[in-house]
């Protein structure tokens, strides 16, 4: 019987090998490995994890990751052929289940190359912890130490530097289950890294380009301005993620363990309420204004109102200990005095300000966010039978991916055609009631067979969202890990609108 010849992959060229190619040869190219892909993965897991399989999903990952990080910089999309990313992160999550399929480089390539699309790469991530569990010391040894240096202010290669710093830390973080954020969680001197990029590091950048100006209505962001504010974004949604983590195991120890935690938590906060003071003369104000010139701790307890989250948990744990209260008022002295009773955007209500984007385009001006529905299925299906609300439909969906861009468009556009709902046909009130948490999760929304373009409504119970700017005392318990890019700009588009 003929021996059956296995395809085997190449190694995934470099950009600059790519650019030598005409548009029809790298058109051919990637439906070659396309084709390549499918087939490999449609064998058996014998068959299929061989050396140059992995090899090819460790250069074509590193490549785009690579782009990825570039395009925070210069607005330029990564190129990459939709059916090849699609089925090579297919390709790794079935690789991910044999033991040390992926080392820490890899498995940091793929968070950045597949970020937002953060369900998929955890279980991916959850898949590699459990076929290789030494991937705990990994993390600690090796990413841990290296995002340490690279948070140095004076390490971080400027501002670009420090953007994909970021970027590389929110992409990991956002996917890693909590076995793998432990290893940050418990590194002090992390910590204290990531505090300092935020306060020193990104204050002294500011200044060097002559301070970020406020004045919104009279000029459009400068690229370093818009980088800037993004780096902020990104550290603060990794500092939620690794602080989400410490309390959560916080809430759920005894004992021994517990005064443990207590003791690491106590030595992290204090850290970071011991250092510098961050400078206001930062925009030819000198006042606090958020997102500016405070501390990451400060903004973070504007955001999140931290101080009632520790003092609710590690009264469990020191009932008696005056650091309880010193730490809750320190905390406090951050607060602002509001007259409006609402937090204050400060610096971020210049991203959505002076973003310039039209109706129908993603803030980024990168195109449109949603395709016309005549060109895919996935759309008709959610379609109303209303023409009028059709004629809109994109735009509508458009404006609501600006803020959420890591829902589907299929979800967005169930909620604004479905007749069941009272935001019908309005972006405004789609936002409205995602922000608030009082629309239906996209797990309980089902299609009707038998009518095929309304979809049905499961169940009307909330789901709980968290934001940034949510001043309600977080429930350790319920938190889940991963936060949007933009989780910070969910109130402010709305005090903004």
């Amino acid at each position: 019987m003929p021996t059956v010849e296995v395809i085997s992959l190449p190694t995934y060229p470099s950009a600059s090998a790519r650019k030598s190619l005409s548009a029809s040869q790298l058109a051919t190219f990637h439906r070659n490995i396309s084709c390549a892909l499918a087939e490999i993965i449609s064998l058996p897991s014998v068959k299929r994890d061989t050396s140059a399989t992995r090899a090819f999903i460790s250069s074509y990952v590193n490549d785009v990751a690579h782009q990825t990080l570039q395009s925070l910089i210069w607005q330029a999309p990564p190129y990459s052929d939709n059916h090849v990313h699609k089925r090579v992160l297919l390709l790794a999550e079935k690789l991910a289940t044999s033991p040390s399929s992926f080392d820490v480089k890899n498995l940091l390539d793929i968070a950045i190359a597949y970020f937002p699309n953060p369900t998929r790469v955890r279980a991916l991530f959850t898949a590699a912890l459990i076929s290789t569990p030494n991937l705990v010391e990994a993390f600690a040894s090796d990413l841990v130490s290296a995002l340490t240096t690279l948070l140095n202010p004076s390490r971080s290669a400027g501002l670009y530097g420090l953007r994909k710093t970021a970027r590389c830390l929110v992409s990991l973080l956002s996917v890693c289950p909590p076995e793998l954020v432990r290893p940050f969680a418990k590194d002090q001197a992390f910590m204290i890294a990531l505090a300092r990029a935020y306060d020193e590091g990104l204050a002294s950048l500011a200044r060097s380009y002559g301070g970020l100006r406020m004045d919104v209505v009279t000029h459009e962001l400068d690229d370093w301005e818009r980088i800037w504010l993004e780096t902020k974004v990104d550290l603060i949604d990794s500092f939620h993620t690794v602080i989400t983590v410490m309390l959560q195991d916080l809430s759920v120890a005894s004992g021994a363990v517990l005064a443990e935690r207590s003791e690491r938590t106590f030595g992290v906060i204090f850290a970071l309420s011991n250092l510098p003071p961050v400078p206001t003369q930062l925009s030819g104000i000198t006042t606090s204004v958020p997102f500016l010139s405070r501390s990451l701790l400060a903004d973070y307890q504007h955001s999140y109102n931290l101080a009632g989250t520790l003092n609710s948990t590690l009264r469990q744990a020191a009932r008696e200990d005056a650091r309880v209260d010193l730490l809750e008022s320190t905390l406090h002295s951050y607060d602002i005095e509001s007259s409006t009773g609402t937090k204050d955007p400060g610096a971020l209500k210049l991203i959505l300000k002076s973003s310039g984007a039209s109706r129908g385009t993603s803030s980024s001006g990168k195109g449109k966010v949603v395709q016309s529905s005549s060109k895919g299925k996935a759309l008709d299906v959610f379609s109303a039978p209303d023409q009028a609300l059709n004629h809109d439909l994109d735009l509508q969906t458009s404006q609501v991916m600006d803020i959420f861009p890591d829902q589907s468009v299929t979800y967005i556009q169930a909620l604004l055609t479905n007749p069941s709902f009272p935001y019908r046909g309005n972006a405004e009130k789609v936002i409205e009631a995602l922000l608030e948490g009082t629309a239906p999760g996209e797990d309980v929304l089902t299609i009707d067979p038998t009518v095929g373009t309304h979809v049905q409504v499961v169940s009307n119970e909330p789901i709980e969202r968290r934001n940034i700017f949510d001043d309600e005392v977080l429930d350790v318990t319920k938190i889940h890990m991963g936060k949007r890019k933009y989780v910070v700009l969910f109130l402010l588009f709305l005090s903004c609108w």
